[in-house]
């Protein structure tokens, strides 16, 4: 194997090693690991790379509950642009942060960011809609306020119906009850 052909490996076997030490809730090596990814996939101008890079990392502060840094790496995620991506914002990666601010008390946020990402969703996108609408559900009980929760949820809930998430449904039926 060419040098060359290693070195444009290397981020992707960083990402990898840093996804497995997530897993075993080595969060810190793994944060180590991502960063080493970023500054390669940066290196090399692998645009969706850096963004995925980002976005695990993100997804790691999460749920080692350091929720600033989840926020400044996932909003860091949002504003990477690919070349060739048709869409201005992805709607998945405001309802992921949008999750992270649900989770640190801040639900007005929360839901200023999901006002944005639900109108960007396209039809071949139903399961994360479905996401967002019980994250949406999730938003307004948070902020007290139920007759909002329950047509979002029962929306969650059908969408889920229909494309066959039947793990997800008992979640929603839990959720439909507090609402």
């Amino acid at each position: 194997i060419r040098a060359d052909t290693i070195e444009f490996i290397e981020p992707f076997a960083f990402m990898l090693q840093g996804q497995i030490l997530s897993s075993l809730g080595e969060k810190e090596l793994a944060i180590e690991s991502y960063e080493k990814a970023l500054r390669r996939m940066r290196q090399f101008g692998m645009f969706e790379g850096e963004r995925a890079a980002l976005s695990n990392m993100g997804d790691t502060y999460l749920q080692a509950g350091q929720y600033e840094k989840a926020i400044a790496t996932l909003t860091l995620a949002l504003r990477v642009k690919v070349p060739g991506d048709s869409r201005e914002t992805n709607p998945g990666r405001l309802v992921r942060l949008a999750d992270v601010y649900l989770a640190s008390g801040h639900a007005t946020k929360s839901l200023e960011l999901m006002d944005q990402a639900l109108p960007l969703f396209q039809e071949n996108e139903k399961r994360d809609k479905a996401t967002a609408l019980e994250i949406l559900g999730r938003v307004y009980l948070s902020l007290n306020d139920p007759e909002k929760a329950l047509p979002a949820l029962k929306s969650a809930f059908d969408e889920n119906l229909k494309i066959g998430e039947s793990a997800e449904l008992t979640r929603l039926t839990l959720d439909l009850a507090r609402a």
